[in-house]
C-alpha cells in the first residue's frame, strides 16, 4: 500500500461531490468548501503481519462558522446518505490503492486555515491494505 496513492484516492473520492475542491495533502490555503487529506495519525501492521493499517484525517472546511449557509453545507456532509455524505461516498467507492476504507468518526470544530476561522467537519478514516 502506497501512502501517497491512498491520500490521492481519498481526495478523488471526495472530488465526486459537485463544487468540492479536494486535496490529497495538507495545503496552506483553501477556498471553502474544500476537503484536505491530512497525513496519517497512526500506522501499524495488523496482528497477522500481512496487512498495513493507517488512520487518516479528512478535514472538510465549509466557511465562516456564523452563517446559515455554512451550517447547511456541513449538514449535507454529515448525513448518513445523500450525494455529499462522506460516510456514503467512502462506503460505495471502489478502492484500488488499498483494500478498504471505513469512516469511523465525524466531528465538528472551528479550524484556522491560513489565519481564517472556518467551520469544519473532521472525519477519521481507517485504511487497510496489503504490504505489497
Amino acid at each position: 500500500m502506497n501512502l501517497a496513492a491512498v491520500m490521492d484516492e481519498v481526495a478523488a473520492c471526495m472530488g465526486q461531490v459537485d463544487g468540492l475542491r479536494a486535496y490529497g495533502w495538507p495545503v496552506g490555503k483553501v477556498s471553502p468548501p474544500a476537503a484536505v487529506v491530512n497525513y496519517p495519525t497512526n500506522a501499524s501492521y495488523l496482528i497477522d503481519g500481512a496487512n498495513w493499517r493507517i488512520t487518516l484525517q479528512l478535514v472538510i472546511s465549509f466557511g465562516p462558522p456564523n452563517e446559515q449557509q455554512t451550517r447547511d453545507r456541513l449538514a449535507a456532509y454529515l448525513n448518513a446518505s445523500g450525494p455529499a455524505s462522506v460516510y456514503a461516498l467512502v462506503e460505495a467507492y471502489a478502492w484500488t490503492s488499498c483494500d478498504e476504507v471505513t469512516c469511523t468518526e465525524g466531528d465538528v470544530d472551528v479550524v484556522t486555515i491560513a489565519g481564517v476561522d472556518q467551520l469544519a467537519a473532521l472525519f477519521t478514516l481507517d485504511v487497510i491494505g496489503s504490504k505489497k
